[in-house]
Formats: structure tokens, C-alpha cells, sequence
């Protein structure tokens, strides 16, 4: 058939690249340009089915009835008719328009026709899940026609619940392969849906009537449907996923991958074409954190990834599952790694590309390599998987970069992106964390109002956002409201995902307060919470030497080093507390050693050039002070103290260059001027 109409032939080859949309418009077109061609109006018919028109499709084949295509339309219009009658009257609801389509298909009724039915088995894999059970199945009780509930072992009162609900109970002994018990699940279904749900889910009410309307249509294989996943103990932040739950029941479709199990591959093996329910919505609640930690959730899905993967080792969904799970332990490295061999394996466009780039570039942000994540993001656009995910996660670089002018039109392109319905990832981006991200790149600008009525925005969202009430607080802080500030700050210590940011915060106000021991409290905390915080362990040992206690005070600078190596700023900061002690060679040693640690420290070559001065060293000194000058030339302090040591050294020339240069920076410069003088005047002399 297809050999003497060609465009039924490119629009089938559409069709079974499930591009349903193109071989929707390459019919309609094709129809337009031949309207009587029988052919081409059962075609059209057939493609229309899958779009839930089918009193169209019933025009078509009242046009096409001699066509060689009509039987195969005829059969799914008249399985579709059936099915619906046979649900309206079970569910004793109304149905005029399957009346009228029953009344219209008569005259092309199929001889044989197949009636594949419409009951709907929910399957559930359950072990210990008495604190869920019941809200899962008085979700879906009296939805579906029957309850599969299979135990794997439990302890609790599991079963015991199942069957009060009337579930039908098996029992299968765990052998750490998810996909073997749902499918031991499917063996005792007896419907002709199955729906896939676990006992930490349910289904909203809002729900059924899609899925009455999806289950009619058993010219579908399967259906994807939207999971909520909550993922903090509020239930405001939100990540979504769409993966096939409601799918017909047959001997050939089974479930694969002991972990992360999917029944697609298997709906795609027998070519049956699949569509996304868009109104059904199942909400998770097993992402919370307190559920992840009670079930040790991560470390198991972790040891079963690895296991997965050294059977297929070049499965790109095993990687992207792998480094997705990495990340929500916040094992970020690993998370990057996987994320890589993920990439390196996924075909062009794959469903999830847009969503592991985002995690890879996401990675890097998290173990402080964003200028590595920005490459990520533009890798990303270069493959052609460029979403709001990925223009988030470029933004969040360009902050970390301190790239803030970048970083807000990033953040202004993200908002003014959609959503799709099917998109995989975190939802929050869209409807309240791009917001936040805005306020924080604003703050760095010192558009500290604009930056508030971001943050305001992004609460009346989600109150409970940490990220959210943290930023707040730092606009309070910047704002010199540090009453107000401290308050939210300490609103935020309850949040692991801010609370050692929040710590800091209180040490830099407690600090600026004069409060030194609240401020070495606090800035302990921090330290106890993120041994590597560079700013928190510089707070606690200024705090030490405001308080006066020498001895402590070296011990915090010994250990950092010890425990993290010679850092430049830690080195500078030790030095100058040595100083203040008046152990002059000592702070000499530390600051010489931080331009070793880092040539590129224009403070630490100016405390250098300012110990060496004390010493009477003006040689060196005035050395130090040109390598300062060298990384950083716009100080007029580092001019100033230059031309000293070149008046000491009766080098006078240059000492007016250096007096001239503090000034044209800082005309208000009273040292540079008063010295200038002096300087012109040695001149005059000599």
C-alpha cells in the first residue's frame, strides 16, 4: 500500500519513530492536497486515534470505507467503543458521545472484533511499609478493579493493612532484583491495565477520570504519568519525573534492570505506541530526607547501580541513574565522574541528556570548579539538549565566578523559559528557586532592594526554603540590619542545607559587634559542620586575637594548616596575629611563606613589604611592594609605602614616581603629599 502513497509511507515511518505530531501534519497535509484519496483519509483516521480524536477518525472512515486501510482503522475505532461502553456501564456514567460513535460504526463493525478490556490491576512491591500503606491504597481503592500487593519480607503490620483493603497478597522471597517482583506482581494480575505504584505513593483524585480515558484506548501500549517527588519534610520543593506507570497487561511486557526498573523497553519491543497523560499526578513521598536516611535508600541504590553496571557496563541509563543518586548523597565527585561516562554513552538526544549535563555541570559548581561547569552548560547547548535546567545551572557558575553582570543575564533568560510537562528535574527552578538565584546575584551587586523583592518573591512561594531564608538574612546583613539579619540567620540553623552558612553569618555579625566570644562560638560551629571553610576558620582565629588568647589563637592557625595545608589568606592572617603579638620574625616566616603558597596574593606581598619595612629591611621591602604593585597596581597605600622605601634608600627619583602615582589614585592622600614634598625637596638639594 504504502509503496503507491508515498507520504503514507513517510508518515508511518514518523509514526514509528514516534514522532506522532509530524505524521500528523504530513497527513493533514497530504489529505489537504488530495482530499478524496480514500488511502490517504484512512490514514489520516488512524493517526488521529492516537490523538484522542476519534469522532474525526470516524469521519475519515465513513469517507475511506473501501479503502485497504479501513480495516485496520474500523478495528481500533471499534475496540475503542467497545472498551468505552463497557467502562460507562460498569461505572454507570452517561456516555452520549460513545452512544453516537457506536450508532456511527455499525456499518464498518470488523466481523472478529477484539475486545481487550479495561480493568485495571494496581501492582505493588511492598516490605515494612505500615507507616505508607494506607494512604496508598485508599488512594486508588475503588479506582481500580483490583489490588496486587506482593510482600517481600515485611515485619510490621504491611500485610495486615493490604488486606484490609481487600488486596490480593503474594509473596516472593527478595533476591535484590526490583524488576523480578513486580513482575512476579504482574503473574498475578488478572486485569488488562496494569498500574505501577509503590506503597510510599498515591494517586490524586483529580487523577481517575484521565485515566478512565486512557484505559478505552487500547490502541496505546502505555502511558506516562507525572511523579511528584517531595523531597523535603514540607512538601514545597518538588522534583518531577514522567515515566511509564499505567501500561496494558500482556505475557510479553515484563519489566528489566534489577534496580531503576523500567517496563518501556518492553512496549517499544512490540512497537505499541505510548502518550503522556498530563493531567494524572502520583505524589512521592519517599525522597524526603528523613525516609532516605531511615531506609538507607542511597547507600543500597548505590550498591545495586554498581552491581548493574559491571553487567552493562556501557548502559548509559545505569550512569545517568548512578550520578544522579551520587549527587543527592552529596557525593559530588563521583556524581561528576558518572555523570561523564553517561555522556560519553547516551545517543544524541537522549530523554535524559538535558537533565545529566545538568548534573555534571552542577557537580562542578559543588566541588569548586565552575568555570569547568560553564563548559558543561555550553556542551550541553552544543548537543542540542539545552533546557531551563541547564541555563539554571549556568548561572549558579557565574555566581560562584563572581561573574555577576553574566550571571544576572543568565538568571533573566532562565525565568523567561518554560516548563515542559514531561520535563525530568527539579520544579522548584521554575516556580520559586530562579528567583532566589536572582536575589543572590543582585546582592553581589549591591542592588540590595531589588535583591529583597526577589528573596520575598521566592517565600511566598516556599516559606520553608532554606536557601531562601538564608539569602535573606545576608540582604539584611549587607543592609546593616544585623538584628533583623541575625534573626533569620538563626531561623536557618535547623536546615542542614544552610545551617553552616547560617553559622558563618552570625560570626561575621557577632564579629562586627565586637562580640568576640559569640563570634568565635559561632565561627566553631561553622568549623565543626565544614572543616574546609576558609572564611569560618579565619573568623574563629581573629576572634582568638581579639579575645587575647595568643596561645589558642596559634594552636586554630597550626591545625588549619595541618589538617588542610598552606593556604595564602590563612598564612597572611597568622602572620598578622604574630605580628600583633610583637613576634616580628615569626609573622616575617608566615607571610613569606603565603607568597610562596601563592605568588599571586597582592596582600600577602604587602604585609611582607610592611614587616620588612619595620625591620629596616627598605630593599626588600620596596621589592615586595612592587610585586604587589605588579598583580594589583591600583593601591595607593602599596605607592605610598613604595616611595618610603625608596627615600630610605635616598633613591629620590623614584620616590616622587611613587608619591605621584598614590596621589593620582587618591588625590586625598595626606602621607603621599606630605612626603612628595619632602621628597622634591631632597631632589633640590642633591
Amino acid at each position: 500500500m504504502s509503496n503507491f502513497h508515498p507520504p503514507i509511507a513517510q508518515s508511518q515511518s514518523l509514526f514509528t519513530a514516534r514522532k506522532y505530531q509530524e505524521a500528523l501534519k504530513a497527513m493533514e497535509s497530504a489529505v489537504a492536497t488530495d482530499p478524496e484519496n480514500c488511502e490517504l483519509l484512512a490514514e489520516l483516521g488512524r493517526i488521529l486515534c492516537y490523538f484522542q480524536r476519534e469522532g474525526e477518525a470516524v469521519d475519515c472512515l465513513e469517507k475511506a470505507s473501501l479503502a485497504t486501510g479501513s480495516t485496520a482503522l474500523a478495528a481500533i475505532l471499534a475496540n475503542y467503543v467497545d472498551s468505552r461502553r463497557d467502562l460507562t456501564k460498569r461505572l454507570d456514567l452517561p456516555d452520549a458521545t460513545g452512544n453516537e460513535l457506536w450508532t456511527r460504526m455499525q456499518p464498518y463493525w470488523p466481523a472478529t472484533p477484539q475486545f481487550v478490556g479495561n480493568r485495571i490491576s494496581a501492582i505493588l512491591i511492598v516490605k515494612n511499609e505500615e507507616k505508607h500503606l494506607d494512604r496508598c491504597l485508599q488512594s486508588i481503592q475503588g479506582g481500580v478493579d483490583e489490588i496486587i500487593v506482593v510482600d517481600t519480607g515485611s515485619t510490621d503490620k504491611t500485610v495486615e493493612i493490604a488486606e484490609s483493603f481487600g488486596a490480593t497478597i503474594g509473596h516472593f522471597e527478595w533476591c535484590n532484583d526490583f524488576s523480578a517482583a513486580r513482575n512476579y506482581s504482574l503473574g498475578l494480575a488478572t486485569g488488562d491495565w496494569a498500574l505501577w505504584i509503590d506503597a510510599d505513593e498515591a494517586v490524586t483524585p483529580e487523577s481517575w477520570n484521565p485515566i478512565y480515558e486512557a484505559v478505552v484506548r487500547p490502541h496505546f501500549g502505555g502511558y506516562f504519568t507525572r511523579i511528584v517527588n517531595f523531597t523535603d519534610e514540607n512538601e514545597t520543593t518538588e522534583y518531577t519525573h514522567a515515566p511509564i506507570r499505567l501500561f496494558r497487561i500482556d505475557p510479553r511486557i515484563r519489566f528489566t534492570g534489577s534496580i531503576h526498573e523500567q517496563i518501556s523497553p518492553a512496549i517499544d519491543a512490540l512497537a505499541w505506541p505510548t502518550a503522556h497523560l498530563d493531567k494524572v499526578t502520583i505524589h512521592h513521598f519517599g525522597y524526603k530526607p528523613s525516609e532516605i536516611e531511615a531506609k538507607d535508600k542511597l547507600n543500597r541504590t548505590i550498591d545495586m547501580l554498581l552491581i548493574e553496571i559491571d553487567r552493562e557496563p556501557n548502559d548509559s541509563f545505569h550512569w545517568f541513574n548512578l550520578a544522579n543518586v551520587y549527587s543527592v548523597a552529596k557525593r559530588y565527585s563521583d556524581s561528576v565522574d558518572a555523570a561523564r561516562k553517561c555522556i560519553s554513552l547516551m545517543e544524541p538526544n537522549h530523554m535524559f541528556a538535558s537533565l545529566t549535563y545538568q548534573l555534571l555541570a552542577g557537580g562542578l559548581n559543588s566541588i569548586d570548579q565552575a568555570d569547568e561547569a560553564v563548559d558543561a552548560a555550553l556542551e550541553a547547548k552544543q548537543a542540542g539538549c539545552f533546557t531551563i535546567l541547564n541555563q539554571f545551572e549556568l548561572a549558579h557558575s557565574y555566581l560562584l565566578l563572581r561573574k555577576f553582570e553574566d550571571g544576572l543575564v543568565a538568571i533573566e533568560a532562565c525565568m523567561n523559559m518554560s516548563w515542559p510537562d514531561d520535563m525530568t528535574g527539579d520544579k522548584g527552578i521554575a516556580s520559586h528557586k530562579s528567583h532566589v538565584l536572582k536575589g543572590q546575584i543582585l546582592c553581589e551587586l549591591n542592588r540590595l532592594e531589588e535583591a529583597g523583592s526577589c528573596i520575598d518573591f521566592a517565600l511566598g512561594v516556599d516559606p520553608a526554603f532554606g536557601l531562601s531564608k538564608f539569602a535573606k538574612g545576608v540582604i539584611l546583613e549587607r543592609m546593616g540590619n544585623h538584628s533583623e539579619a541575625e534573626n533569620w540567620f538563626k531561623n536557618c540553623l535547623s536546615d542542614p542545607s544552610v545551617a553552616w552558612q547560617s553559622l558563618k553569618g552570625l560570626g561575621r555579625i557577632s564579629f562586627e559587634n565586637e562580640a568576640w566570644t559569640a563570634a568565635k562560638d559561632f565561627a566553631w560551629a561553622a568549623l565543626e559542620a565544614r572543616p574546609n571553610d576558609k572564611e569560618a576558620w579565619i573568623t574563629w582565629a581573629k576572634s582568638l586575637e581579639k579575645i587575647g588568647d595568643p596561645v589558642l589563637m596559634k594552636e586554630a592557625y597550626r591545625a588549619y594548616t595541618e589538617k588542610h595545608g598552606d593556604h595564602a589568606d590563612v598564612l597572611t592572617n597568622w602572620g598578622r596575629s604574630l605580628e600583633s603579638q610583637g613576634d616580628y620574625s615569626g609573622a616575617a616566616e608566615k607571610y613569606l611563606l603565603s607568597t610562596e603558597v601563592d605568588p599571586t596574593s597582592s596582600n600577602a606581598w604587602l604585609n611582607l613589604g610592611d614587616i620588612l619595612f619595620k625591620a629596616g629591611n627598605f630593599s626588600e621591602a620596596a621589592t615586595s611592594y612592587q610585586n604587589a604593585l605588579q598583580i594589583d597596581p591600583i593601591q595607593p597605600e602599596a605607592w605610598f609605602c613604595l616611595g618610603n622605601c625608596c627615600g630610605n634608600l635616598n633613591v629620590w627619583e623614584a620616590a616622587v614616581s611613587a608619591y605621584n602615582q598614590a596621589l593620582t589614585i587618591d588625590p586625598n592622600h595626606s602621607g603621599a603629599a606630605h612626603n612628595l614634598e619632602v621628597a622634591n625637596g631632597e631632589l633640590t638639594a642633591a
